[in-house]
């Protein structure tokens, strides 16, 4: 498998949102309480991770220790957004007890399972290295949204996941408060 980049983990971290979640509004409207999990089954998870553009997922569906794993590196990042270091600490530790490493031809650091969990142990040391980055990490201010980000701003003080989508949206509902 090719290295997997930040945005992998992203996603994987947003695989739960709003209806407005950073995938564009579904036909026919949406529900103000709606909610989509994108790992609720192994069917779900494949479809969603599965035609991301980011990075290729594993083919198949997880298995349902698999999805264990994937739900646990998504609740790990999501204890970061909240500021429940404990929570992140017991999961990033969990999901380590379960990698196994191995140094690549290239000198990369590769797994040494396959399938969906080596999908999760490539992003393992991603969340580890996220952890001291938590100040940028941030959900969504859109909260009929919750798709995570990484603000890379050079202020830091960005707020939507993205401006054209959520952003714009915020701006019109605020506007058409006020008038």
């Amino acid at each position: 498998m090719t290295a997997l980049g930040l945005d992998a983990l992203i996603v994987v971290a947003s695989s739960v949102h709003g209806p407005e979640g950073h995938l564009g509004l579904p036909r026919g409207g949406v529900r103000a309480n709606d909610q989509h999990d994108h790992l609720a089954d192994a069917r779900a998870a494949r479809e969603f991770l599965g035609t991301r553009h980011e990075f290729a997922a594993p083919a198949g569906p997880p298995s349902t220790a698999e999805l264990r794993r994937l739900r646990l590196l998504r609740d790990a990042v999501r204890s970061l957004v909240r500021g429940d270091v404990r929570s992140y600490v017991r999961r990033r530790d969990a999901l380590l007890r379960g990698a196994r490493y191995r140094l690549a031809p290239d000198g990369t650091l590769a797994s040494e399972h396959e399938g969906w969990t080596e999908f999760c142990d490539l992003l393992v040391p991603l969340l580890v290295a996220l952890g001291g980055e938590r100040r940028r990490l941030r959900a969504c201010g859109n909260r009929r949204c919750g798709w995570l980000f990484v603000d890379r701003s050079a202020s830091g003080r960005r707020r939507w996941c993205d401006a054209k989508a959520c952003g714009n949206r915020m701006k019109v509902r605020r506007y058409r408060a006020r008038h």
